[in-house]
């Protein structure tokens, strides 16, 4: 098409300067005036029809720049993220792949359902008690991002893989921790074993802005009756709600009476092991979306019945490396496991030991 409307150009210009502007009569005259006329319009409208998808892309791409940031902020996270996997991903069940990009269920529009630590430190010991049983002590804290209005930390338990698939994917509040029990009986015992062995630190801002930190201490937290599950999490009919525990924690109790919170801008866990087995090897993983800085693992005081243990550390993360290629070694430090990588739910870091014998 435009390269017809050249040659039609073309032509109407040829006829005009054959006609010329200085004819010897009228209708000479008037000719070259038409044809020249008609040769600007056709060479503009050749251009023009050569040009139209460039300047369309270009018109897109200036309108997407303009109006898409501002069309994405006033939809949900869920919205925006599940509008955009099925084109790159197919036509699939995306679910685990929202629930852990988005860090929650990211169904309101400010994005209060949602949990991202934007950095998260940990540090873990581990010391034999006596002859083939060891303790443990853990610490670990997530500098918050987008979580605004949810003050409320839910500790869930269960033996059932099926009911923890729902706690990650179905839960009502972004902030939690999930644990897995062996079976039944220590599921009874799971209530008491949290009170006994978590204390919850925080840090928030208050609604004059001004920082305040509160260090990890004991907190009795509140039993959810089976009754109140739904407010925290949606089961399926399949799956029985005596399999599971909930626990919940209002972080606002945490801090002054005298403060209205405004955000809670970190939380710290800590976490007493009580003796064990000793299984030779320790994990912890990611329960949302975390951008993990360093993870610390202290095994000074960790024997075997005679001669000594040796260790590796294996990440299973985005960016997948062992300390030391993969040699087991000896320690005589803690070691210090510098990951600058982001975990999402079910990545994490394992310490395994045996005797070096």
């Amino acid at each position: 098409m435009a390269v017809g409307l050249a040659v039609a150009a073309a032509v109407c210009f040829g006829v005009a300067a054959v006609m010329g502007p200085d004819g010897p009569s009228f209708w000479l005259r008037l000719g070259y005036l038409v044809a020249a006329c008609a040769g600007v319009v056709l060479l503009i409208a050749a251009v023009a029809w050569a040009a139209r998808r460039p300047l369309e892309r270009l018109l897109v791409d200036r309108l997407t720049e303009l109006a898409g940031p501002s069309l994405i902020q006033a939809m949900p996270p869920r919205t925006v993220l599940a509008s955009l996997l099925p084109w790159i991903y197919g036509e699939t069940d995306h679910e685990d792949v929202l629930t852990g990009v988005l860090g929650g269920a990211g169904r309101d529009l400010d994005g209060s359902d949602t949990a991202v630590s934007r950095s998260t430190t940990a540090h873990f010991r581990i010391w034999t008690v006596e002859d083939g049983v060891c303790a443990s002590e853990a610490e670990w804290t997530h500098e918050l991002s987008g979580v605004r209005k949810s003050h409320k930390f839910v500790v869930f338990a269960t033996h059932d893989e099926q009911i923890g698939a729902l706690v990650a994917q179905q839960r009502r509040f972004p902030l939690f921790e999930y644990f897995r029990v062996l079976d039944e009986d220590d599921l009874g015992d799971f209530i008491r074993r949290v009170r006994d062995q978590i204390e919850l630190g925080i840090t928030y801002t208050d609604t004059s802005g001004r920082v305040h930190v509160v260090p990890p201490r004991p907190f009795a937290g509140e039993v959810v009756p089976l009754r109140r599950f739904r407010d925290y999490v949606t089961l399926s009919d399949d799956v029985s709600p005596d399999d599971l525990c909930i626990l919940q924690f209002d972080l606002w109790e945490l801090a002054d009476d005298d403060h209205v919170v405004q955000t809670i801008d970190s939380l710290t866990i800590r976490a007493t092991g009580t003796p064990g087995a000793d299984l030779g090897f320790y994990t912890w993983s990611a329960p949302h979306p975390c951008f993990v800085r360093t993870i610390t693992f202290d095994v000074r005081d960790l024997f075997p019945p005679q001669g000594a243990y040796e260790f590796l550390v294996v990440p299973f993360t985005l960016t997948q490396q062992a300390l030391n290629s993969g040699d087991w070694t000896p320690v005589h430090e803690p070691i210090v496991l510098q990951l600058d990588s982001w975990l999402l739910p079910g990545h994490g870091v394992t310490l395994l030991w045996r005797s070096a014998a």
